[in-house]
């Protein structure tokens, strides 16, 4: 009994604990990164106002989207919306994001599948990049000081700094970071390679070891046949059932990634439920924020009287079926102001703040695909581990055909 304990407890340390910590650690820095892109389009974006006051020191909490103007040692500067922006990297992390799978229109229905690639952005520590080309645009959020004149951003303890090269326009950043921001499968991670090949060692050299002894003739057996199952998953006819997984676990990704994106607009609302007709909430610069419910007819009223419905994104969950914009109430996101007579939101023009049409309530849609996701989360994990079983009867009767 000790030795078949032995064997399971390697394994189990091996084969799930080291990469079950891995795909922990991973899949909550993820989050982190999701967490700050989005906690940062809650602060104001660096205005000329901000940089030229007479306060010194921390100025507080800013974003700013600029392009790459120089570097020198650990300090970049920045360029845009008219202003001059310098950052402080030393020690710091450096996300880039993935390019875009083909052009992308910005209005229309959002084809997140198609258009946005299957990749995770790279995370980079500063000093490992050596050169970056003239006009490479970067987003950073976090803390900005004013130091000697001129203003830095630099990161603190309790204000890091969130730094993303990327490319494209910025009106699809925030969407391509919420949707690229995670890992393609949290089991594949750092720990994953180095514990697989240690947990297929050790077993191999126990197995080794209680073949000498026929009384552990079958605990050999089991240990043998465990040291191959960092493998044993791509042989037939359990093959099969790993294609399975990977597509259930693709689906359950997807609709995480959707349900990120439909919680977007709700994030300016401190209680968001789309149950009144309108609702109004402000920006981090102080201007109007709106949700509009709206029918399809009055929808396709604006369309005709009003051009700047022409620059709306349709965000529809692919969680409902049919023709979503004739089955379901839509819902309006998008800047106010007062000399808005309409009461309609408009296009914004910060880039971050999306003008945006949601078939559907998103608060609903979001919490159904997350419940879909964890469904098809758990069915992937059945069905690997169904084929892994399978495989293993197989593998443990050919090793007992052929040790003997």
């Amino acid at each position: 009994m000790l030795p078949i304990l032995l064997i399971v407890f390697l394994a189990a340390f091996f084969y799930l604990f080291l990469p079950g910590i891995g795909a922990f650690y991973s899949r909550r820095q993820w989050r982190k990164f999701r967490r700050n892109i989005v906690e940062s389009t809650l602060t104001p974006l660096v205005k000329y106002e901000h940089i030229h006051q007479e306060k010194k020191g921390f100025l507080g909490t800013y974003r700013f989207l600029g392009s790459l103007e120089a570097i020198q040692e650990d300090t970049i500067w920045l360029r845009g919306g008219g202003l001059s922006i310098s950052a402080d990297l030393k020690n710091g992390q450096v996300y880039v994001l993935p390019s875009y799978a083909q052009e992308e229109k910005l209005e229309g229905i959002e084809e997140n599948r198609e258009t946005l690639p299957d990749e995770m952005p790279k995370k980079i520590v500063w000093n490992r990049i050596f050169s970056l080309p003239e006009g490479t645009k970067i987003f950073i959020g976090g803390a900005l000081f004013n130091e000697a004149g001129r203003s830095i951003f630099r990161g603190e303890k309790n204000h890091p700094l969130t730094v993303v090269i990327y490319d494209g326009g910025e009106e699809t950043f925030l969407r391509r970071s919420i949707w690229n921001g995670r890992q393609r499968n949290e089991y594949w991670n750092r720990l994953t390679p180095s514990s697989l090949a240690a947990g297929s060692f050790s077993l191999i050299m126990l197995g080794y070891h209680f073949l000498k002894n026929p009384y552990l003739y079958v605990p050999a057996l089991l240990s043998l046949s465990s040291s191959i199952i960092p493998v044993m998953v791509f042989a037939p006819p359990g093959i099969l059932l790993f294609f399975l997984y990977r597509n259930l676990w693709r689906k359950g990704r997807f609709l995480r990634a959707e349900r990120d994106l439909l919680q977007l607009p709700l994030r300016f609302f401190d209680d968001f439920e789309g149950v009144e007709k309108q609702e109004t909430t402000s920006l981090p610069d102080g201007s109007g924020y709106g949700m509009h419910r709206l029918t399809l007819p009055e929808y396709e009223q604006q369309l005709t009287s009003n051009s700047v419905f022409h620059k709306i994104s349709v965000r529809a969950s692919s969680y409902l079926q049919g023709n979503t914009l004739r089955e379901n109430p839509l819902f309006l996101f998008g800047a106010v102001s007062e000399d808005n007579e309409i009461g309609f939101p408009d296009k914004a023009e910060d880039p971050m703040v999306e003008f945006l049409l949601v078939p559907g309530n998103p608060a609903d849609l979001s919490r159904e695909c997350a419940k879909k996701a964890r469904m098809l989360e758990i069915e992937a994990v059945v069905a690997f581990t169904v084929g892994l079983i399978g495989n293993f009867m197989l593998i443990f009767l050919i090793f007992r055909i052929l040790i003997r």
